[in-house]
């Protein structure tokens, strides 16, 4: 499988949880070092805040996590176009392998970002 990550900094971190660190690094995919299978454990975290085109003091954002779940890698995500309807593009789905989940959820995250910058 060919990895797609290159257009999207990376940093790996020790750190549990990492969603503190997601929202602190901006635009940049955060990677827990050591990955487990613990229930709700969180294995990536993506976060890209921006400003509602239609409405200047709304924080719109692209989402996008991997957790552990059962045996499984849960990806979960959302971007919302900067308008005044807000819709929103969801991602829900899992895989029994990191590596996959990874993949899908970084292609998730390009094709998301090419549709909103077109807004």
């Amino acid at each position: 499988m060919k990895e797609v990550l290159s257009r999207i900094p990376t940093l790996y971190t020790f750190e549990t949880p990492i969603r503190p660190v997601a929202f602190t690094n901006h635009c940049v995919w955060v990677e827990q070092v050591n990955k487990c299978l613990q229930e709700g454990f969180e294995c990536a975290i993506y976060y890209e805040p921006y400003t509602n085109f239609e409405n200047p003091y709304t924080l719109d954002a692209i989402y996008i996590e991997i957790l552990a779940k059962q045996k499984r890698y849960c990806i979960s995500g959302f971007g919302v176009i900067p308008d005044r309807e807000r819709h929103e593009i969801k991602i829900s789905e899992q895989y029994t392998e990191y590596a996959k989940a990874k993949q899908v959820a970084i292609n998730w995250l390009l094709a998301t970002r090419e549709i909103i910058m077109l807004h």
